[in-house]
Parts: C-alpha cells; sequence; structure tokens
C-alpha cells in the first residue's frame, strides 16, 4: 500500500523502516498541488508553524498523532509531558525543521507533517519523518498535499536528496 505508492512516484524501497530515498530534484510531488487545492476549497487550512509556534500548537498535534497511530503495533502511547520531552523539544531546537499543521472546522486538527535536515549529511539531505492523519479525514488526498507543501518548502534550501522514513507501508495513517 504506502510502499506502493512512493513506488508508483518512481520511488524504490530500500527498507521497511527507511520508506525510500530519493534525489531531491527529481520528487514528484509538484503534481500533488491539485489535492491541496481542492482540500483549501473544501476549507481545510494549512500551517507551517515555527519553532516558536510548536508549543502553542503541540496539542493538536498530540491528538493526531495518539489517534492517527494509537491502533498500531509498535506506537506506545504518550501522556502530553512525555510528548512534549521526547517529540516536541527535539523538534523545537532542530534547526530547519519543518513542520506543516493541516485543520478545518473551528481548527479541529485533520492531519501533520513533520520533516527536518539529516545531520549526518551536515543538512545536504532532508528527512520527511513522521506524517499523520486523523481516521475522519483518510482517503481524501490529505498525504499527498502535505507532501506537496513540503516539496514546495524545499526547493531553493540546496537539498541534495531527500529521506522518506515515516513509518511502516502499512500504516493506514499515512
Amino acid at each position: 500500500e504506502y510502499a506502493g505508492y512512493f513506488e508508483d512516484s518512481g520511488f524504490s524501497v530500500s527498507d521497511r523502516r527507511l520508506s525510500a530515498a530519493m534525489p531531491a530534484g527529481e520528487l514528484p510531488f509538484g503534481g500533488y498541488k491539485g489535492c491541496h487545492d481542492a482540500l483549501v476549497e473544501r476549507g481545510f487550512v494549512f500551517t507551517d508553524l515555527e519553532p516558536d509556534a510548536l508549543m502553542p500548537r503541540a496539542r493538536e498535534i498530540h491528538s493526531i498523532v495518539n489517534a492517527a497511530f494509537g491502533g498500531t503495533p509498535l506506537f506506545v502511547p504518550a501522556g502530553f509531558e512525555e510528548f512534549l520531552y521526547s517529540a516536541g523539544a527535539r523538534t523545537g531546537h532542530a534547526d530547519g525543521a519543518v513542520v506543516i499543521l493541516a485543520h478545518y472546522g473551528l481548527n479541529k486538527p485533520a492531519a501533520f507533517l513533520l520533516g527536518l535536515p539529516d545531520s549526518c549529511s551536515g543538512g545536504k539531505n532532508f528527512v520527511f519523518k513522521t506524517i499523520g492523519v486523523m481516521p475522519e479525514c483518510r482517503r481524501m488526498g490529505m498525504g499527498s498535499a502535505l507532501f506537496y507543501l513540503m516539496h514546495s518548502r524545499l526547493e531553493g534550501r540546496g537539498v541534495r536528496k531527500c529521506i522518506f522514513s515515516t513509518m511502516r507501508d502499512d500504516n493506514p495513517a499515512i
């Protein structure tokens, strides 16, 4: 399923933990603009969260994480304080991290995508790290819209390669 999503777009699966890697200039996600535009027309809003905006929006991301990954065998639910310690603090201090949050209605969280520069490559590679979509927002093109937005954020940043490490291929939350 998920691996097929990337394979259909020209990626090869290296490992189930490292879904795929591809030169940044060959990313196919620019073609997903239509998914993004259709969701915006339906009332979805996509927000780039700068490091100083992460903490005020952390509860939204935490709720997506718990709902999106709660039924998967490798997920260990974390309380909000533990979530902040394990995920929020590191992301907020990662230079060049990108977090895109999608919401709808009266600020109901819909999905998020987290990416950050790969420190092993000195930031020349970029890791698409975590994506989560609320169950009621799946099968709408949300993942495609988020990948499109992340791709557009990376243009002009000098990224050499993108590494996709966004969970297992049989996880419906992605």
